[in-house]
């Protein structure tokens, strides 16, 4: 699992993907939705963008994975470790009013156990 749990990864991704300034002043915010499969030895082994408002966003989201602290343990089913998908939604910039409305976004993270031929 992850340090903080979902709520951490989240919070850890936004803090890595950053977009330049100048990109954020064209473009403003928005959520990019990913998909992230963790190994029954916890680690990400693949990732992949679901929606972004532009490919850059998706990239950027993407890259950060690189960068956020490692998961701690792996998900488990009745004490053995399995993988993990999860599906995240990772909000990115800042609204033009300048106020996040987190009801506002109608996506929620959330996580999936799978079958052994992940595990490895």
């Amino acid at each position: 699992m992850y340090p903080n749990g979902i709520t951490g990864l989240v919070s850890d991704i936004q803090k890595a993907a950053v977009l330049p300034p100048e990109y954020l002043v064209k473009h403003n915010n928005g959520v990019v939705t990913i998909k992230v499969l963790v190994n029954a030895r916890a680690a990400i082994v693949g990732a992949s963008v679901l929606k972004a408002p532009s490919p850059a966003m998706g990239q950027t989201v993407l890259d950060a994975l690189k960068h956020i602290p490692p998961f701690e343990a792996a998900g488990t089913v009745d004490e053995e470790n399995v993988a993990v998908m999860y599906t995240l939604p990772i909000i990115m910039g800042t609204p033009a009013n300048g106020i996040y409305l987190p009801a506002a976004y109608n996506e929620s993270p959330s996580l999936t156990y799978l079958a052994d031929e992940f595990g490895g």
